[in-house]
């Protein structure tokens, strides 16, 4: 649709066993914090089963009011399903914006509704904000993840994009927030495109640093994997998970599930240790919310001492060795 009376910013809910993703509490805070400059109202747009109520919850954490779809078909995401019934609602109330999440799910549904609604999609942002036109100001890495561009979409509405997980923080959830919940119902058919016909479990994840409290991480300037001892002993007597920059994932040296960065994971940790990193953009973009940040290197002059609450500029081998006698010795 064309710009004229969009308005307000939607944010897609996402369930994920039975509960609201953290993504989507995320994109709320997120939402909430750009309506207090734009006055811009948030809706959360939940399509749910007959079985869960997640409306209040949605309310708590940040939205206005809470458009909820209820169709015992949304049992199993289906992103056509997802997107018929979003468009819907897009034709009827014409947001202004439209927030996904970069999950496997909202990367499935978000590019099916940007070509129903003949509108632009930024993908896995890492940032996002209004300026004084209403326009949306999409924030990604770019050419090569060497920088980080602005993406505009100047005459469609709405504006979308998906946003990574663990790059915005979560509003506490407030019990006396008043909104509005409005039921809708909209007329569904499965369409065929697969059929569930077993669900088999995953395999818990071994090291969840995206959950860390406490990650160490590791870049080149450890120089050698059986270096890589020390900061695991300090990681283990932390209490903290262990990270990497892309190089020491894409060696073999740490799955890319432990890769922080723009072609990995974001973190939120309470502390964060960083050895050997120089501190280039792919990596800070995942790191950058760290709540205290120590850093390790060499060369004074090192970009990671920007992101960095206290740095130490020396070996980072040597450093961590010190570091994991003198932590045991406590």
């Amino acid at each position: 649709m064309n710009q004229g009376k969009s308005s307000g910013i939607w944010v897609v809910a996402e369930i994920s066993e039975e509960t609201i993703h953290p993504s989507t509490l995320e994109l709320l805070g997120k939402a909430h914090e750009m309506s207090q400059n734009s006055q811009d109202s948030v809706t959360a747009i939940l399509l749910e089963t007959s079985q869960t109520n997640h409306a209040a919850s949605l309310i708590g954490h940040g939205a206005d009011q809470v458009f909820v779809v209820k169709n015992d078909l949304f049992a199993d995401f289906d992103p056509v399903l997802s997107k018929t019934a979003i468009k819907q609602l897009a034709d009827d109330y014409q947001p202004n914006i439209i927030l996904f999440a970069a999950t496997l799910k909202g990367r499935a549904l978000a590019p099916r509704l940007q070509g129903a609604l003949q509108t632009g999609l930024t993908a896995d942002c890492l940032d996002l904000s209004i300026n004084d036109k209403g326009q949306l100001l999409q924030i990604k890495p770019s050419y090569g993840d060497n920088l980080m561009c602005t993406i505009l979409t100047p005459t469609r509405r709405p504006q979308m994009a998906t946003v990574r997980p663990n790059v915005f923080n979560t509003l506490p959830f407030d019990n006396t927030r008043q909104g509005a919940i409005i039921d809708i119902t909209i007329a569904l058919e499965r369409p065929y495109t697969y059929q569930v016909l077993e669900r088999i479990p995953g395999q818990p994840q071994t090291n969840q640093i995206t959950e860390a409290d406490k990650v160490v991480a590791v870049g080149r300037g450890m120089k050698m994997q059986d270096n890589l001892v020390y900061t695991e002993k300090v990681a283990d007597l932390l209490g903290a998970k262990v990270g990497a920059t892309r190089p020491l994932a894409e060696n073999g040296w740490y799955t890319h599930d432990e890769q922080i960065g723009q072609s990995g994971v974001t973190i939120q940790p309470q502390l964060l240790l960083n050895f050997g990193i120089a501190g280039a953009i792919q990596y800070t973009v995942g790191m950058n919310q760290a709540k205290f940040v120590f850093s390790v290197n060499k060369d004074p002059k090192a970009a990671i001492f920007k992101e960095s609450d206290v740095g130490y500029v020396g070996d980072a081998v040597a450093f961590a060795k010190a570091l994991a006698k003198q932590v045991e010795s406590k």
